[in-house]
């Protein structure tokens, strides 16, 4: 984007994120404070420490795609890490130092900081007992603090980067997070005692679902997406940045009729509803109607048609 307005990059990604809107605009504002942070150590601020941001919601409810849109708009670079493929030092699998280095490694030279997403974080909570009773991930969760709160890594041998100069976004599904019902999860930044305790009873909540104290405490934001209704998936499917309108304009050119009624669109929602996948489901669903359309008119599939030198035969009505 042109622009680092708050308010502009805010409305820009509500324009691909369907029916999050508090939370795209909790989600900016969080990467606008990190990237002032960032700014601030050039002011002389020598205290700086990594910006955290934890975002819960259940599966496809886009807090993978949010941050990755944001992280577009504002030319951030971005490491995407998966909970699931970290493993502790010396363990089958990757640690998450080595994980870190690489990507670190592939970072362009000439940028400063970045995003380390790392995604299904709820699944580093929950026990995971190996052998002699020994709690994996609470050796991991114990291993990535010093990385939340400031820590130098090698990235070969000659450059080192400190990870204060990064944001840490953690996100996971948290299904069975245990709140209670009067209390509401957002971004939960007021001074008040009544969000004070709001925030306590939150990070209470995480606490008691695995996450370790230390970890807890130093997660500065927090963000819950809301489960998408079936209108939103609707405004998705027939929405400007989803693949609907694409395949849309592909099949036209091959003269294949690929028009999505009202009443298509309210079955292929509930079709991924089904699924029970959110907008990944609905991806699918759109994919096995584009197959179907394909296998129905194979005869009008010709790659050709898409060559820059193919032009269209004229018909006997433009002939005339």
């Amino acid at each position: 984007m042109d622009t680092l307005k708050l308010k502009e990059v805010q409305e820009e990604l509500q324009k691909y994120v369907i029916g999050q809107d508090q939370g795209c605009n909790e989600a900016t504002a969080s990467v606008f404070k990190y990237l002032l942070n960032l700014i601030s150590r050039d002011y002389g601020n020598q205290n700086l420490t990594p910006h955290t941001l934890l975002i819960t919601g259940s599966t496809g409810t886009g807090k993978t795609y949010i941050i990755k849109t944001l992280a577009k708009l504002l030319d951030i670079y971005l490491i995407e890490i998966n909970a699931k493929s970290i493993s502790q030092e010396g363990w089958h699998g990757t640690s998450f130092k080595k994980l870190l280095t690489e990507a670190l490694f592939e970072q362009p030279a000439n940028t400063k900081g970045g995003i380390i997403f790392i995604d299904e974080f709820d699944k580093m909570l929950t026990p995971n007992i190996s052998s002699g009773n020994d709690d994996v991930n609470f050796h991991l969760q114990s291993s990535l603090l010093k990385y939340i709160e400031g820590f130098d890594v090698q990235v070969n041998h000659y450059n080192w980067v400190n990870t204060s100069a990064y944001m840490f976004v953690f996100a996971g599904a948290f299904s069975s997070l245990k709140l209670e019902d009067n209390v509401n999860i957002g971004f939960l930044e007021g001074k008040s005692q009544k969000d004070k305790s709001k925030r306590q009873k939150y990070l209470d909540a995480f606490i008691e679902y695995g996450m370790l104290p230390e970890v807890a405490g130093r997660i500065k934001d927090f963000i819950s997406l809301n489960k998408l209704t079936h209108q939103d998936y609707k405004d998705i499917l027939l929405g400007e940045n989803f693949n609907g309108q694409l395949w849309q304009e592909m099949l036209a050119r091959l003269d294949i009729e690929s028009y999505i009624t009202d009443t298509k669109a309210d079955k292929m929602v509930e079709a991924a509803l089904d699924l029970n996948l959110g907008v990944r489901g609905l991806y699918q669903i759109l994919e096995d109607y584009i197959t179907t359309l394909m296998l129905e008119h194979k005869e009008k599939v010709d790659l050709n048609k898409f060559s820059p030198l193919y032009v269209p035969p004229l018909n006997n009505d433009e002939v005339k």
